[in-house]
């Protein structure tokens, strides 16, 4: 018989420190009543999540109560984890910009050190990640990058791993920047200079491929075997028990209320099974890359290894609409940013006025005082 809890899998969440509990519950069972089933529907629109058409987890408006281990599980009958993950929500990174020309292949030499903690039995390497795709395809404007970071990992096999540290064989490779690493290994390596994220950046020019619509005949086979031509169908359409081509992501649409001299981060949505790159383009100021970033913004902005766009402070001048899109032009996410001014100082001369106000008073009360006494 077939195995009916095979693909009986769902997403869980652990807080660092704390016990995994459900995120998702797709699978019913027997005694979950009616009403919890209609309860769930219609809580699925004010989830801080949601399952994509592939049950991959989209987390909304990721913050730092986001951050932990997430986990995709079959519990029915079974303890099979298919992936894990750990997020870490971070508002800046040290990121250190390297610039590079067309063609040059070679890893630039970057002031990162490699070694061994002898004690902990683990390890600590440098490692250049692979080259991006392009972020514009058919443009003279396409760049690509490549991040250069250390990675800690054990150096012995799980059952000589000291306990404390058994952890980290459930992932590949963790940054020594990150918070899985012990405080005291993450001391010693952010005094190294280990902490920093090199990024090279390098102009690229790269083609637009496009699948092509081929069209399809609808054959049936008869009793002598023959073949039988019942239908031509042209690009585009399809027959019952066709697999359709994969629909395009919704485009992300986010309003924000910023506070002046607050810091955000602009994420760009990933197109799931497509490797292609991403750009950014500015309403105001037009295509936002990696050679004119810091023209725009002084220094107020940044890309980091995972293109998102990192501001470290918003001024009302950056009061604007913001549009991310895959190489290929594929609008993917919007933000509109509207900036409104920091009080902050108005708060401050309140105060001062208030206590300059009660210590009028007090003067007041002292010398009438005084001269009642008299």
């Amino acid at each position: 018989m077939p195995d009916k809890n095979r693909w009986k899998f769902d997403w869980e969440f652990a807080m660092i420190g704390r016990m995994f509990v459900p995120l998702s519950s797709m699978h019913f069972s027997a005694s979950e009543s009616i009403s919890d089933r209609i309860r769930r529907f219609n809580s699925k629109d004010e989830a801080d999540f949601r399952l994509g058409d592939r049950y991959e987890l989209v987390l909304r408006n990721v913050d730092a109560n986001n951050s932990g281990h997430y986990r995709c599980v079959n519990n029915h009958e079974r303890h099979l984890i298919s992936q894990m993950y750990f997020l870490e929500v971070s508002n800046s990174k040290n990121i250190v910009e390297l610039h590079s020309s067309v063609g040059n292949n070679t890893v630039p030499s970057v002031p990162l050190k490699s070694g061994i903690f002898e004690a902990e039995k683990l390890k600590y390497e440098v490692k250049a990640s692979q080259l991006s795709k392009c972020s514009y395809c058919s443009s003279d404007r396409g760049e690509q990058t490549k991040h250069i970071q250390c990675y800690i990992m054990p150096t012995v096999n799980v059952p000589l791993q000291k306990k404390e540290y058994l952890y980290l064989n459930l992932y590949d490779k963790v940054p020594c920047s990150s918070t899985l690493v012990p405080l005291h290994l993450r001391k010693k390596l952010k005094e190294m200079g280990n902490h920093k994220i090199y990024l090279e950046s390098r102009p690229c020019y790269e083609e637009c491929t496009s699948e092509e619509e081929i069209r399809k005949s609808v054959n049936s086979s008869q009793d002598l075997g023959d073949i039988r031509t019942l239908d031509y169908l042209p690009g585009g359409e399809f027959v019952f028990g066709n697999i359709l081509p994969r629909l395009l992501p919704p485009v992300v649409r986010r309003v924000q209320l910023v506070l002046e001299n607050d810091p955000q981060v602009l994420s760009c949505q990933k197109l799931i099974d497509i490797n292609a790159g991403v750009h950014w383009y500015s309403l105001r100021n037009g295509p936002i890359q990696h050679s004119n970033i810091h023209t725009l913004y002084a220094n107020r902005a940044y890309f980091d290894e995972d293109t998102n766009l990192v501001f470290r402070e918003f001024t009302m001048a950056d009061d604007d609409e913001y549009f991310c899109y895959s190489s290929n032009n594929i609008l993917l996410n919007t933000f509109h940013m509207r900036v409104v001014e920091n009080d902050q100082h108005h708060q401050i001369i309140e105060v001062v006025r208030i206590f300059v106000k009660f210590s009028a008073f007090i003067l007041i009360f002292v010398l009438i005082a005084s001269q009642l006494y008299q």
